[in-house]
């Protein structure tokens, strides 16, 4: 995101980390525990949503995508959307799981083959990392911190809001394998930069940077008298 155009300075990004729960092979049983529902052709490409049901996750954006041919979508997540989304997708290709936590998100992660986001309100997404994690190239909405995370092209694609652009990113993930792998490769590869004892080395740098910069600022525009000076002054 460009924080400069938007007239901040001296920002520092500071992300999140991955512990290593998520992973292309989350545990070695991931595919006899994945929902009897997800079961799919070998020419199928098994697309999931991980998030809450709510209106500003923008979940309707992905029916073209149920509608694919050779596309099974698996929703995971709960919500006061959630009635509303399955009347909406009734009779496509797509099942609602409710929430799934822990091993069991890590497994369902792993036994997909990509990963779709269309929430437009996000600081930074951790469920896209998750997926990068899991090696699920990662096809996004152009709004919002997750975009930091996504390379058009590279680990995913990113769209706009418009039902017909995540359904193209679908069909050319389902057609193209050899681009899903090099995609699914990217994608692991991204999130392996970014480790909890590599983020937090980072915050430790930005803190001794800000400590330095107001050292130099007190050297160069020294205060008049500080809070001490002023107390004795009081006293006098």
């Amino acid at each position: 995101m460009n924080w400069r155009g938007s007239g901040y300075h001296r920002l520092r990004r500071w992300g999140r980390g991955e512990r290593g729960t998520f992973q292309p092979q989350a545990s070695q049983r991931h595919d006899a525990r994945a929902p009897a529902q997800w079961a799919r052709s070998r020419l199928s490409l098994l697309c999931i949503y991980v998030g809450r049901l709510a209106n500003e996750k923008r979940v309707d954006l992905l029916l073209n995508v149920a509608r694919t041919p050779g596309v099974a979508l698996t929703i995971i997540g709960d919500g006061a959307l959630r009635p509303e989304l399955e009347t909406l997708f009734a009779g496509t290709n797509t099942h609602f799981t409710g929430y799934l936590f822990g091993d069991d998100l890590a497994d369902a992660y792993a036994s997909a083959d990509a990963f779709f986001f269309t929430g437009v309100s996000e600081t930074f997404g951790q469920v896209v990392q998750e997926a990068l994690a899991s090696g699920l190239p990662a096809v996004i909405i152009n709004q919002g911190g997750i975009t930091d995370l996504v390379e058009h092209g590279v680990n995913g694609f990113i769209c706009t809001d418009d039902r017909a652009e995540f359904a193209e990113a679908a069909r050319t993930l389902r057609d193209d394998h050899a681009l899903r792998r090099q995609m699914s490769s990217s994608a692991r590869t991204i999130a392996d930069r970014n480790p909890w004892m590599a983020i937090m080395a980072q915050l430790e740098n930005y803190y001794a940077e800000a400590y330095h910069l107001n050292a130099r600022m007190q050297r160069v525009y020294p205060p008049r008298w500080n809070f001490l000076s002023w107390r004795m002054r009081r006293l006098n």
